[in-house]
């Protein structure tokens, strides 16, 4: 073999690879990373940032978290994590952001923030209130903002730390490219290019639903004249799942490892073998896999 070129060889270590869950509020998402975290890496494996104003960790007995408000206090986080990695952090293996969606809010506050700073006293400057005035426009502003987290999540992995995160979700009305026909899929709640800036790094996007079983009931009194009761639909079974893989696109989720189980109910130890099987079987793949890779 020449100069360049190396033989792939997949790491084993669900700590390598960026992984994601999105959720509705209250589905466990939180929870199960927290989880998923306890059991494969211990207490100082892992620290949850609660972003923003979310609060996801308070019902959370014995989680280690921080406290996130600002983008400043992540920065001030991460230079720590970074400096000191080696001695107050050293089994530290994954952040998780908690929310992403929070995330980008207060990373998108700090770059408004930090455009009118870099500006103010300039002849004819306007003081930015959104991001599409930050940049002069365009969509400028909204990458620095991807920019400005993609930094911080880079900064952690320069020190052996790989970041996971959650997000809560939303329905988008989407046109087929190809077809021109109208659908609509579950994704992140956050601008699209927010969120594809970060799915596209991640090696793994699971999409936590509920699978309601609902049936017709009767109800109150029969019509005298028609002697039908009225009807309503009500749940009468509920079961928490994850996607790992929608083929009928309405969930937003996704994986670089072709073998990996399309479904599972929410179950910490469900959730840790499918990736690792997932990633056992990726010699086997040929699809278009990109995973983490050592060389030799």
């Amino acid at each position: 073999m020449g100069k360049f070129g190396k033989k792939v060889s997949v790491s084993t270590n669900i700590n390598d690879y960026m992984i994601g869950v999105m959720a509705p509020s209250g589905f466990g998402k939180t929870t199960l990373m927290y989880q998923v975290c306890e059991k494969e890496f211990g207490s100082d494996g892992y620290i949850i940032f609660d972003m923003g104003t979310e609060d996801g960790v308070s019902a959370i007995e014995g989680a280690v978290a921080e406290p996130i408000p600002t983008w400043k206090k992540m920065k001030e986080v991460v230079d720590d994590i970074v400096k000191n990695k080696k001695t107050d952090y050293e089994d530290l293996k994954v952040i998780i952001l908690d929310t992403l969606d929070a995330a980008f809010e207060i990373a998108e506050a700090f770059t408004i923030d930090s455009w009118n700073r870099e500006n103010i006293g300039k002849k004819d400057f306007t003081k930015a209130t959104s991001i599409n005035s930050v940049e002069g426009g365009f969509g400028k502003g909204m990458d620095r903002v991807i920019e400005t987290v993609k930094k911080e999540i880079t900064r952690l992995e320069s020190v052996g730390v790989k970041t996971y995160w959650t997000s809560h979700v939303k329905e988008k009305d989407q046109s087929d490219l190809f077809t021109g026909a109208n659908y609509t899929s579950l994704t992140a709640n956050m601008p699209m290019k927010y969120f594809n800036s970060i799915k596209n790094s991640s090696h793994v996007v699971a999409f936590g639903y509920f699978d309601r079983s609902i049936e017709k009931q009767e109800v109150g009194d029969a019509n005298p004249m028609t002697k039908k009761k009225k009807e309503r639909k009500a749940v009468i079974d509920e079961t928490r799942k994850i996607k790992f893989r929608d083929d009928a696109l309405v969930a937003d989720a996704k994986s670089r490892f072709a073998n990996i189980i399309d479904e599972i109910t929410l179950d910490t130890d469900e959730f840790i073998k499918a990736i690792k099987d997932a990633i056992n079987n990726a010699s086997d793949s040929t699809d278009d896999v990109k995973p983490v890779a050592t060389t030799k």
